[in-house]
């Protein structure tokens, strides 16, 4: 027969004593015992194991009490067996394995990383092309996890995006999709295939305009709606509250807002300078509150949705003759034209109300590239408070981590492991305290209340350096192990179906987690031979 003519794929199994490969045809009658089986072996007699498989599924049929062991334990009831399970005869190994299909499936779920990168590059056309977007945590039992990507491949749109976060947890990202619609969509998924899960929402941009924003206000949607007992939660426009934790779990943020404070004495106008993320909406916020409970009035502005416009919000320059405390976020991220308009508007109205601003970069550095209007700068003649990014904060960095542990996990805060120190050590973290927020959670929930791997962590791959380079092989091993526990994770650590995903046997996969330290050695598990 030729191999085109075939109508199902096939199964086999493969005799570990001479590597003897047997061929499982579909609805085949295959028979292990002793003479005149499939495969005979010397020390039965008659049927010991009959193994049918239906072009999908690997059926075990003992037909002899006490003789077959399958992954370990004994077997004598029917089971349905998977790809690279191990079952033994007689005190003989042998190991099963299914053809691949003869369709490839058109779709797959992402792995965690390859989602991260997506969800930033979709992020990015949607704030070019004015589009809105959702991101959705979802929490599953353990049963549905592996069913709902099965059905998220078969259901969402070719362009919607989907990958396991975490054991019981998925991650979706639709883009060109309000928050509303977004929920309607899960939710019948969901009802119509019998999944129960609980679901936190957060929109582009509402909640958010970057990856890390809508993950925080994702993961606090989610929060919300297991403690009150809901289906669904969206995230709540504004997290400020929730962010402003970061003063007790961060001594820096505390430090900065001392600083701030102190200069709001002498200055009427003041920058908090720093990458996202690194803390600069928290210490605004907090000096707001602080301003409002004296009797101030606060005026809120977004220089982003400014540029949009095109215009200063006549609200502004309402806020400046009124002496109210003006905060700007983002202000360097207003073009030119806005800046100059904005200082021309502050010259002449401003009273003594306070000026208070977010920049990711030293005006007098922007000035000097003459990317920030010089008159605005001069006008404002604001003091400046700077927020390191968190690779620049190289000896905190595994004590804040800690502390965000214990605020994650406060009954039982994991310990890192030295490998997992060297990485989260080792990376950039471009996201700063919210995309370390996030890995945090991710891997607490990876560990399974065990200890914190590496390969819980993102990693920097490939650097620039000769030192980079001349560490290859170990960047080979860390590539290897991230793949191993993504595949984990994605199955809910279940060790075969992990090993199907890899396509590599279960042996094999037991045999390099105990390489990689993902596991601790299995004891010995194996049946003493049946004579």
């Amino acid at each position: 027969m030729r191999l085109e003519e075939k109508k199902k794929r096939g199964a086999f199994l493969i005799h570990e004593r001479g590597d003897s490969l047997y061929e499982i045809g579909a609805d085949q009658k295959f028979t292990i015992g002793g003479e005149g089986c499939t495969v005979a072996l010397s020390e039965l007699v008659g049927v010991a194991l009959e193994i049918r498989f239906d072009g999908d599924e690997l059926h075990l049929i003992p037909r002899a009490p006490g003789v077959c062991h399958h992954q370990g334990k004994p077997l004598d009831e029917p089971a349905v067996a998977c790809a690279g399970d191990e079952v033994h005869v007689a005190g003989e190994r042998l190991t099963l394995g299914v053809e691949a299909p003869f369709d490839v499936p058109k779709r797959r779920a992402l792995s965690h990383d390859e989602l991260l990168a997506r969800i930033r590059e979709e992020l990015a056309r949607a704030e070019r092309t004015l589009r809105p977007a959702s991101l959705l945590l979802i929490r599953l039992s353990r049963q549905d996890s592996i069913r709902f990507h099965e059905i998220a491949a078969a259901a969402l749109r070719e362009g919607d995006l989907f990958a396991a976060n975490a054991p019981n947890e998925a991650l979706v990202f639709l883009p060109d999709t309000a928050e509303r619609e977004a929920a309607l969509v899960i939710l019948r998924l969901m009802e119509r295939n019998s999944i129960k899960a609980t679901i936190g929402v957060a929109h582009f941009p509402s909640h958010g305009s970057d990856r890390d924003s809508l993950l925080f206000a994702a993961r606090a949607a989610l929060v919300e709606a297991l403690e009150g007992g809901r289906t669904l939660a969206v995230a709540k426009p504004v997290e400020m509250d929730e962010k402003a934790r970061w003063l007790s779990i961060d001594p820096l943020l505390g430090e900065a807002l001392d600083r701030c404070r102190d200069l709001l004495h002498q200055k009427h106008s003041l920058f908090i300078v720093g990458e996202r993320h690194t803390g600069r909406a928290v210490v605004l916020h907090r000096l707001a509150r602080e301003l409002e409970k004296a009797g101030k009035k606060i005026a809120r502005f977004d220089a982003k949705a400014l540029s949009l416009q095109h215009e200063i919000d006549p609200q502004l320059f309402e806020a400046l003759e009124s002496g109210a405390v003006v905060i700007v976020h983002e202000i360097d991220s207003l073009g030119l034209s806005l800046q100059s308009t904005l200082a021309d508007a502050i010259e002449e109205r401003r009273r003594d109300g306070v000026f208070l601003a977010s920049a990711a970069q030293d005006p007098e550095e922007l000035v000097r590239a003459r990317r920030f209007d010089e008159h605005l700068y001069r006008v404002l003649d604001p003091a400046s408070v700077h927020l390191p990014p968190l690779r620049r904060r190289q000896r905190e960095l595994i004590p804040l981590a800690q502390r965000i542990l214990a605020e994650i996990s406060p009954r039982r805060a994991p310990r890192f492991s030295p490998s997992a120190i060297v990485r989260i050590r080792g990376y950039s973290w471009p996201g700063n305290l919210l995309e370390l927020h996030h890995a945090l959670h991710r891997a607490e929930r990876l560990s399974r209340g065990g200890e914190l791997l590496a390969e819980y962590f993102p990693s920097d791959l490939f650097g620039e350096s000769a030192e980079e380079e001349s560490r290859l092989r170990s960047h080979v091993g860390d590539l290897e192990r991230d793949t191993i526990i993504k595949a984990l994770a994605e199955t809910n650590h279940n060790q075969t179906h992990a090993a199907k995903k890899l396509g590599i046997s279960r042996r094999s996969l037991i045999y390099k987690m105990e390489k990689y330290g993902l596991k601790a050695p299995p004891r010995a598990n194996h049946p003493s031979p049946v004579r």
